[in-house]
């Protein structure tokens, strides 16, 4: 997840009733194309089985992208095999139901202190990056969390930094988390040598104004999730969000977590990308437009920001 102030995850289509293997829910299609830029798809949470389903549903929803976070190397490593099965040539390719997938690679805060026990990680991180350039589209999700302090904040921080010079290095946009480090975060993304990367914020639900204007500041893409849907953790985010000028905003379910709270019940135990079209009509209702603007304009950023890159890159410092 990304910016956010001290919560815990939850669990997480528009014309009728219907069900799903995931449990009754309400079935809402978009009315435009919209992407989802966060899904964990190599959650435990989904079975290989359930997969096509979830595939299945997301087309349906009128969702057709979505990137699969990397938040480990190994994670990553499952997020880029999944990627890579699911695309033209990949043995599950049929099964997509016509949506396409990247992902991101990277370091979640939680887990560098592991990441940098590794020698060489890196350099690893890197050359999975550079074996998979048609699938990873940025590095992350990557950042600090002081929240738990899951690994030691200095640690959090050199790891952090090596992820933001490797993506100038490569030239990647970083998909990137922030829980109870505002400070240290703004401060890392301002520092000159990482003024071209294309930043985004995954999953912000930090309610601070001043905290969402420092990164409007700095260019930041922002990443709205069905936490906004939650009348009492919520509140304060709808309320401000329409301060993010719609070129710079994306939406995505952060799933199988944050369930969007606008969902008919009964709710089902797991997010998916075909709940999506739930966050796109709360966004637009805090926008006081149209959800066809919404997601036009989501769209456009998601496949402006996430795409491939060409192989040449920047040589690493000696």
């Amino acid at each position: 997840m990304g910016v956010t102030t001290a919560h815990s995850r939850d669990r997480l289509f528009a014309n009728s009733a219907s069900s799903s293997a995931a449990g009754s829910v309400g079935v809402r299609r978009s009315p435009a194309p919209i992407i989802d830029i966060g899904v964990n798809l190599a959650a435990k949470a989904y079975s290989p089985s359930a997969l096509p389903a979830i595939f299945s549903r997301a087309a349906e929803a009128g969702v057709t992208h979505f990137l699969i976070t990397g938040t480990s190397l190994r994670g990553s490593k499952d997020s880029i095999a999944l990627c890579k099965a699911f695309s033209p040539g990949g043995q599950r390719h049929a099964e997509a139901g016509g949506v396409k997938v990247a992902a991101t690679a990277g370091v979640h805060p939680h887990d560098a202190q592991r990441a940098a026990s590794q020698k060489g990680w890196v350099a690893h991180l890197r050359t999975m990056i550079e074996e998979n350039t048609h699938c990873v589209m940025a590095i992350g999700e990557c950042g600090l969390d002081y929240n738990r302090m899951f690994s030691p904040k200095q640690v959090q921080l050199d790891v952090f930094r090596a992820q933001m010079t490797l993506a100038a290095q490569v030239r990647l946009p970083v998909f990137l988390h922030c829980r109870d480090a505002f400070e240290d975060f703004a401060a890392i993304l301002a520092e000159p040598e990482y003024a071209s990367i294309i930043k985004v914020v995954h999953c912000h639900t930090d309610s601070d104004a001043k905290h969402l204007d420092t990164l409007l500041q700095l260019g930041v893409y922002v990443g709205i999730t069905g936490w906004i849907t939650d009348d009492r953790r919520g509140r304060e985010l709808a309320e401000i969000v329409g301060r993010i000028p719609l070129e710079k905003l994306m939406i995505e379910t952060d799933a199988p977590y944050l369930l969007p709270r606008n969902m008919p019940r009964p709710w089902p135990s797991n997010n998916e990308p075909a709940y999506l079209p739930w966050v796109l009509k709360k966004v637009a209702e805090c926008y006081g437009i149209s959800e066809v603007e919404v997601a036009n304009a989501t769209t456009h950023n998601a496949k402006t920001v996430f795409k491939p890159r060409p192989r040449q890159s920047a040589a690493p410092p000696h």
